[in-house]
């Protein structure tokens, strides 16, 4: 219904122009002259009563005055369409100002069936469609509403969304179309069933009717402008414009060829873009079912082949860390977009570390099990630490907790009885280690006595080294 009243305000659109225009400059005929509306230009002039050479038949200057507004119309679109300045209604019309020139308010008019059902709600301004405040036409099917219309003065417009708007069966919107003074700007297409939404833009096509139209008025204007001029000349000058016209109709098939190639690449890429979206969607689900169901599948071949799909911050606890592309880059553009207590954990991630030394964390380093790395920079950084301390005591400055109370000595303590790079670092600061934090860590029970002998004996050898080391310096 919104589509058949919609197409018959656009077929009157132009005549109804025509009509007002010439209302308002009709002019007085004289007494002997029947009394009629007539289209004049700036330079009119008064046709007196006894000059039948210029009487005018004013049924048919009325129908040539809607040739003409018709002709100027066409003519215009076409000169806009060669111009290369037709990609877009906005840019070309003005908006319609919303408001009206007096303070007369539409009026509302219902219609309902037989049965007592509301078939439509309108509102009038001067036998016009026309409201400001919402749709000046809504159909209604049964006991909900089937399409909105917005009207200003009998002209679909709206400037802050949609003139038209389609609902379904379950009251969502089906579809949306956007007008601006009547002219067909783009629309908008919910397919639920497939969970897409497809948008079309406006792209002008002259036909072949179109184009003789245009060709028809402007021969007319034409033959009225020069009857004073002899038939030879008026040959002469239509045979020159049917060579221009021909050209003219010639490139405007090329362009239409050219713009109807180019609206079908713009719709083939929205398909393409609408199906890239849905796989990443579901791509997205299969990365949480990873996670969820522990599945055994590398994620950075999926991280790797859709970069917008990375999580900086689960790939920060991965082992190949290192091998996810945009890595770098992004730790240079947002370093915080990581997670740098799982970084400190990972293995393989020293060399970000050593990169970033102010996002090392003493306690989730000390838990890294790449010893060989981990030890060297936990080794340097705390000395870092302890000597900024130091300093602050040797400046009377407030210090905080000491960095060595930050670090896991528990579990660097349960390694150190196989990992003799971790208990060189463990000697290094004998003081960590007490009778009570062993006994907490290996229990009274025959096992953790053995590991407790076990990891005394070789934290006394370590100790002796040292001090022999001391000693011979």
């Amino acid at each position: 219904m919104d589509d058949f009243v919609l197409l018959d305000r656009e077929e009157s659109f132009i005549t109804q122009t025509a009509n007002k225009y010439t209302d308002e400059k009709s002019v007085n005929i004289e007494s002997n002259t029947q009394t009629a509306n007539k289209y004049t230009d700036e330079k009119s002039v008064n046709i007196e009563n006894n000059t039948d050479e210029k009487s005018v038949n004013i049924e048919d200057n009325t129908q040539t005055m809607k040739l003409v507004k018709t002709r100027e119309v066409l003519y215009n679109n076409l000169i806009k369409e060669l111009k290369g300045k037709f990609t877009s209604n906005e840019k070309i019309l003005k908006p319609v100002v919303n408001n009206t020139s007096d303070n007369t308010k539409p009026e509302c008019k219902k219609i309902y069936s037989n049965n007592g059902n509301l078939l439509y709600e309108a509102w009038y301004l001067d036998d016009m469609y026309h409201r400001l405040d919402g749709p000046a036409l809504t159909v209604y099917s049964g006991d909900r509403i089937h399409s909105e219309t917005w009207y200003i003065k009998d002209t679909v417009h709206r400037l802050n969304g949609p003139a038209m708007i389609r609902y379904g069966i379950d009251n969502n919107i089906e579809l949306e179309k956007w007008f601006n003074r009547g002219k067909w700007i783009k629309e908008k297409q919910y397919d639920r069933k497939n969970n897409m939404v497809i948008f079309r833009y406006h792209t002008t096509v002259f036909t072949d009717e179109a184009i003789n139209k245009i060709d028809e008025q402007t021969t007319t204007q034409t033959t009225t402008q020069t009857t004073t001029q002899t038939k030879t000349d008026t040959k002469t000058k239509i045979d020159t414009k049917t060579d221009t016209k021909s050209q003219t109709t010639t490139d405007i098939d090329a362009k239409t060829q050219t713009k109807t190639q180019t609206t079908t690449d713009i719709d083939t890429k929205t398909t393409t873009k609408v199906r890239d979206k849905l796989r990443l969607h579901k791509i997205s689900q299969y990365i949480n079912c990873i996670d969820i169901w522990n599945l055994s599948y590398d994620k950075s071949l999926i991280f790797n082949k859709f970069t917008e799909l990375t999580n900086w911050k689960t790939v920060s606890s991965m082992l190949n860390i290192n091998d996810i592309k945009g890595l770098h880059e992004q730790l240079e553009n947002d370093i915080d977009s990581f997670d740098w207590i799982a970084i400190n954990k990972n293995p393989n991630a020293i060399n970000i570390l050593k990169r970033y030394p102010q996002k090392i964390n003493l306690y989730a380093l000390s838990l890294n099990t790449n010893y060989a790395e981990m030890i060297p920079l936990l080794r340097e950084h705390l000395e870092k630490e302890l000597h900024v301390g130091l300093e602050k005591i040797h400046n009377n400055h407030h210090v905080g907790k000491s960095p060595l109370t930050q670090i896991n000595w528990s579990m660097l303590i349960k390694v150190s009885i196989d990992k003799e790079i971790v208990m060189d670092f463990i000697t290094d600061y004998p003081n960590q280690i007490n009778t009570q934090i062993l006994t907490l860590l290996f229990g009274n029970h025959s096992f953790g006595y053995y590991n407790k002998s076990q990891f005394e004996d070789k934290f006394k050898s370590a100790l002796c080294k040292k001090i022999n080391n001391l000693m011979q310096e």
